[in-house]
């Protein structure tokens, strides 16, 4: 069946339209989401309108960085409900990504003020300074108690020392 190639683009003029690789076409032809209407006797892939408008969908859907999956799924099933859905995701998951960042950013902000901090204290001095009092755990760590036991011991210590954001009076003499 021959078509009238003034109707169609072929794979290069799509891909030159959209500046992307024809490889690109090929993977999506590949993957089943933007086959071409018709393959010329010479090889040439040859493409529609309705497919060209298919195709900036998919590249302006791959510029939020959405996965083919969810395009071919939404390609599939093309319908304000679907597109709404589709972004709503995308949304949510820059949403978790901001928020682990800036969790990070925190945790960066807190190691900088102990950097200045360090940074800043003398050192090779001694320096007096009034402390409220604080108290502070002590277990016995003798030599019957090593490796997994001693850990746990030290670890049990921490917690608490951290939960409470200060130290506490416990002293066990020799158990």
């Amino acid at each position: 069946m021959s078509k009238n190639s003034e109707s169609f683009f072929t794979a290069g003029e799509l891909a030159t339209l959209f500046n992307i690789p024809k490889q690109t076409l090929l993977y999506y032809d590949k993957m089943n989401l933007l086959t071409p209407e018709f393959i010329a006797e010479n090889g040439y892939r040859h493409y529609s309108l309705k497919q060209y408008l298919t195709l900036e969908v998919i590249v302006n859907l791959r510029k939020l960085d959405i996965p083919i999956s969810k395009i071919k799924e939404y390609i599939e099933n093309r319908d304000i409900d679907a597109f709404d859905k589709l972004l709503l995701e995308k949304k949510c998951e820059c949403d978790e990504i901001i928020e682990k960042n800036l969790k990070i950013k925190n945790s960066l902000n807190t190691v900088f003020a102990q950097l200045e901090k360090t940074r800043s204290s003398r050192l090779n001095q001694i320096t007096l300074e009034f402390q409220k009092e604080k108290y502070f755990f002590i277990s016995d760590l003798s030599k019957t108690r090593i490796g997994k036991k001693r850990i746990e011991i030290m670890a049990h210590h921490n917690q608490k020392a951290f939960s409470k954001q200060h130290f506490k009076e416990k002293i066990s003499a020799g158990s």
